[in-house]
């Protein structure tokens, strides 16, 4: 995520002493089909989750979220996820295919 807004009243990161970070929201769905025919599809709600700037690299922050691989049977599925900016009232949606083989 690049240059997400911030919170009213936050301050520049050079500031001694004071930690920023954006208010942002996670959405994850993952929809497909099994290697057997059957549907998948799983979603979770969207949730806050921290926002962690880079080392280097001011104003880029990295964000994430775990779902374990057992989860999955072998299978073509497709990942969706939303960053949903909740200052600036915005979204971000990105969707990347995978497929889980035995």
């Amino acid at each position: 995520l690049v240059e997400p807004t911030l919170p009213a009243g936050t301050v520049p990161v050079n500031t001694a002493d004071v930690v920023r970070a954006p208010k942002i929201q996670l959405k994850l769905d993952v929809a497909g089909t099994t290697s057997d025919g059957k549907p998948v599809k799983m979603a979770a709600a969207p949730r806050e989750t921290d926002a962690i700037e880079l080392r280097g690299v001011p104003g880029h922050y990295g964000i994430g979220n775990a779902m374990p691989p057992n989860t999955f049977k072998p299978g073509d599925y497709t990942f969706t996820v939303k960053v949903i900016d909740t200052v600036k009232k915005t979204s971000y949606t990105l969707s990347e295919k995978f497929k889980v083989v035995e």
